[in-house]
């Protein structure tokens, strides 16, 4: 299967780095009228898991979506969507849990297993468009 470099820059790159970029940009030019301001990068950078797990939902329905017109072609395939957007919507709730405690904060094993959990979900994603590809 060939990397759909198309797919990946719209549909994952684009979500997950643009805010940063635009981020980035605006505090350039924030800083051309405030020289005294000092941007923090590890604030700039922060994604926290609860926007991952946001988009890896997203990005999991929209797969499941375009697949829905024939599911009986791609059986495997929708079935590892749905078992993996059913584990970040578990996941999800977990953070949703978690954050009712106000001296929690996500922790280096919370991005872990986002990420993890993102990247199965881009991969089969991936899978997903390569297989409806040519269809419409």
């Amino acid at each position: 299967m060939a990397v759909q470099k198309s797919w990946l820059f719209w549909q994952v790159g684009v979500p997950l780095l643009g805010p940063v970029v635009v981020s980035g940009v605006v505090i350039l030019m924030w800083i051309s009228g405030n020289p005294e301001f000092q941007p923090s990068i590890p604030v700039m950078l922060d994604v926290s898991p609860w926007a991952l797990v946001f988009f890896t939902l997203t990005l999991l329905g929209g797969t499941l979506n375009e697949l829905s017109q024939n599911r009986t072609q791609h059986p495997t395939l929708n079935w590892s969507l749905e078992v993996t957007a059913l584990a970040v919507g578990i996941y999800a709730a977990f953070i949703v849990i978690w954050r009712h405690n106000a001296n929690w904060h996500a922790g280096q094993p919370v991005y872990v297993v986002t990420i993890i959990l993102l990247v199965i979900s881009v991969f089969l994603s991936h899978l997903g468009y390569a297989a409806t590809r040519g269809r419409k």
